[in-house]
């Protein structure tokens, strides 16, 4: 009975410093969000009227990126905090070892993985393909997003930057146009008084409608310049193709990914199942760092579990590039930084289990 109130008490703990380091890290990673879409907004590569929509739909791919280390911390600073009180002696005292603190750990750490496999297999795909869908429904409507009077904006794939004097975006009309692009290793600058974007499919080139204007054409290599006048003209801007296995690898479907026997379709479901793994195998090793003196400060040994953090997250990044290298051997795959982590974790707790268990045969041997 004593023993499940004990447990009460430290998952009580854990799940408080969670809440708290979780929310915390949250809203510091909201801001980076919205500041990257925003960014990718006043480049055109994301329509103005999608913010809120792509912002939301980032969330589960930020969730999968910081619950580890949300999990991790949280059981540092619940741990850190009763060794620093004393609590721990006090719990210890009363029998209750590390056997039930594993215990209690490895249940919150299951529930944390669960919640990460979730998103990383059916969750965050599903957001990035339906945040593409959502783009691709908008430029089939407005071809060059982000395209208004008055500023220049990137044409997309490098076709050239664009200067709209007038634009007219439900009739795509537009007067006073301005092109500037680099076409074979020459520069070409295109004016035009009014004219028309045509909209295509997404995989044909754009098309522009030109009425009266000037084309200038500056071959460096040359050291020459080109100027045609024109009366009515048709633009066409290529897009560049882009390769079948590079297009929306994360958007692709977990059940896909498994029948795929690709290097990339391996590291991307190692990307899928990583946050899972770490944050498990993080949680487990906790406990073990977060010993300390009573009265002793524990917010020091939170900058090295962020660094062990970020040194497990820079490896796993190594190993999905060796692996899609063909560095490491195929048999290796890109898995193998979660067991170097796992057999670490089992090392680390060896001793304590063993400490343990001579103490329960001590205690035995004395009451008979």
């Amino acid at each position: 009975m004593r023993a499940r109130i004990a447990d009460r008490y430290l998952s009580r703990e854990i799940w408080s410093a969670f809440s708290g380091v979780a929310i915390l890290l949250v809203l510091v990673t909201f801001g980076g969000l919205l500041t990257d879409v925003l960014n990718k907004v006043s480049r055109g590569r994301i329509p103005a009227e999608l913010v809120l929509n792509q912002l939301l739909l980032r969330i589960p791919l930020a969730l999968s990126l910081l619950l580890p280390l949300a999990g991790f911390v949280a059981v540092m600073l619940a741990f850190g905090r009763l060794y620093r009180d004393s609590e721990m002696a006090v719990l210890a005292a009363a029998g209750y070892g590390a056997r039930r603190q594993l215990r209690v750990v490895f249940n919150f750490g299951l529930f944390i993985a669960a919640a990460l496999l979730a998103l990383g297999l059916y969750l965050v795909p599903s957001a990035a393909l339906e945040a593409q869908r959502q783009i691709d429904e908008v430029r089939q409507r407005t071809p060059v997003t982000g395209l208004e009077a008055g500023r220049f904006v990137d044409l997309p794939d490098g076709g050239g930057v664009v200067f709209l004097g007038e634009y007219d975006g439900e009739a795509n009309r537009f007067a006073e146009l301005i092109l500037v692009r680099d076409s074979d290793g020459q520069v070409e600058w295109l004016a035009s008084d009014a004219g028309q974007l045509i909209p295509t499919e997404l995989d044909q080139p754009l098309r522009f409608q030109l009425a009266a204007g000037e084309r200038t054409t500056v071959d460096v290599e040359q050291r020459r310049v080109l100027r045609v006048s024109y009366e009515e003209a048709m633009l066409t801007v290529p897009r560049v193709e882009r390769q079948a296995d590079e297009e929306g690898m994360d958007r692709r479907s977990t059940l896909a990914l498994l029948s795929d026997d690709s290097r990339r379709a391996q590291v991307e479901l190692d990307t899928r199942l990583a946050p899972a793994a770490a944050a498990f195998l993080l949680v487990l090793m906790a406990p073990l760092l977060a010993r300390s003196a009573p009265r002793q400060a524990r917010y020091d040994r939170i900058v090295i579990a962020v660094l062990l953090y970020l040194a497990y997250s820079n490896l796993q990044g190594l190993a999905r590039t060796w692996y899609e290298l063909e560095v490491t051997p195929s048999a290796l795959g890109p898995h193998w930084v979660h067991g170097v982590l796992l057999l670490l974790v089992i090392a680390a707790w060896l001793p304590v289990w063993w400490q343990a268990r001579r103490e329960r045969r001590l205690l035995s041997g004395l009451r008979r």
